[in-house]
């Protein structure tokens, strides 16, 4: 086993090390954030972010960046939550900048872990894949080059899944430059449709004309981005 194998495989033993570690020194704490973050419930987060008082910003910084890493709940929920505690501004704000910094640590995590056998696979033959005229080789050409496009389509996108979009750029040739320009970018629109439909959602009934509104954009914004890529698909065809 070479020396980056061994490294690899001393952070992963470390980071679980960590988690079980800090399960067992504090089960009553650890079994409290399960049962928050697992409700998916912006009102019952909104409680338990403003039980830590001042610390409140720094938790929810924390919550945004290990929702980015790992995705254990639809965003829109937290996002909704900072709204009811700190104000739709503000709240909007924790929100974009906890993704944004959640985003840089897990594409550098997922990259150093999973770039080169990632590469390695791309160089081999498929033919299965080729069948489709599926081209693993052309594809991650095409990241280097287009990327930033691909990943700010699918941040523009509200609800899509950001650990998988963190994986697959992580996983591609896209540079770290690109992916978190596009990231910042491309989120914060979508941030702003998860931070008053999240705020609504526990408002309904004093902003349901808004959340209308709102979920009727975040149609058309799905509308939008599907015609824009088949018509992007099309001229690549031509």
């Amino acid at each position: 086993m070479n020396q980056e194998k061994q490294t690899k495989i001393l952070i992963l033993t470390a980071i679980a090390v960590t988690l079980v570690a800090v399960f067992l020194l504090f089960p009553e704490a650890s079994h409290e954030f399960i049962t928050v973050v697992s409700s998916m419930n912006p009102q019952i987060i909104a409680e338990y972010l403003r039980s830590f008082g001042l610390w409140a910003v720094a938790v929810s910084l924390f919550l945004n960046i290990l929702q980015t890493l790992v995705a254990f709940m639809p965003s829109v929920f937290l996002s909704g939550a900072n709204a009811v505690v700190f104000g739709l501004f503000w709240g909007g704000i924790i929100s974009w900048s906890g993704e944004v910094i959640g985003a840089a640590i897990s594409f550098v995590f997922y990259r150093y872990l999973g770039r080169h056998k990632a590469a390695e696979l791309i160089q081999q033959p498929h033919p299965q894949l080729a069948r489709f005229g599926i081209d693993l080789s052309r594809l991650d050409q095409w990241a280097s080059h287009k990327g930033f496009t691909a990943v700010l389509i699918a941040r523009l996108a509200p609800f899509v899944p950001s650990g998988l979009v963190n994986l697959l750029a992580a996983l591609s040739a896209i540079n770290f430059t690109s992916f978190i320009a596009a990231t910042a970018l491309g989120k914060a629109p979508s941030l702003i449709l998860e931070t008053f439909i999240g705020h609504d959602l526990i408002f309904f009934s004093e902003n349901k004309g808004r959340l209308a509104l709102f979920l009727g954009l975040v149609v058309l914004l799905y509308i939008g981005i599907t015609l824009w890529s088949k018509k992007q698909t099309r001229s690549k065809k031509s």
